[in-house]
């Protein structure tokens, strides 16, 4: 199991891991129930006491879904939104919105999801 990189602050950890995470071949299918810890090092980074997974998920309709997760210690959902700020801070187009749908699963993992519209080049 490769180790998670470690960053000192969420605007450093989504400089490098929202591109990584946009990137075609870095794409995920997923199943329904499927962990987040089963998604490679490479999507995954920690700050502190807390991780953060962004992915490009592909649904089973091919429907493509932007999703970011922070798991940390006392993390609640508008903790994690303000993570989230910060973690998309310089990763422009993306934009933090009212658009994305937010989830607290049963492992203490904040969910954010929206549909991803990759900008296409001719």
């Amino acid at each position: 199991m490769e180790p998670v990189p470690v960053h000192s602050s969420w605007r450093e950890a989504g400089r490098e891991l929202v591109p990584e995470a946009l990137d075609p071949t870095n794409w995920v299918g997923v199943a329904p129930g499927e962990a987040l810890s089963a998604r490679p090092a490479s999507l995954q980074r920690r700050v502190g006491h807390t991780r953060v997974v962004a992915s490009v998920d592909v649904s089973e309709r091919l429907g493509l879904l932007l999703h970011v997760a922070f798991r940390g210690p006392a993390l609640d959902p508008m903790g994690a939104a303000a993570l989230l700020a910060a973690f998309l801070d310089g990763s422009r187009p993306l934009l933090v919105s009212s658009r994305w749908q937010v989830e607290v699963d049963a492992r203490g993992w904040v969910h954010f999801v929206r549909p991803y519209l990759p900008l296409l080049k001719a």
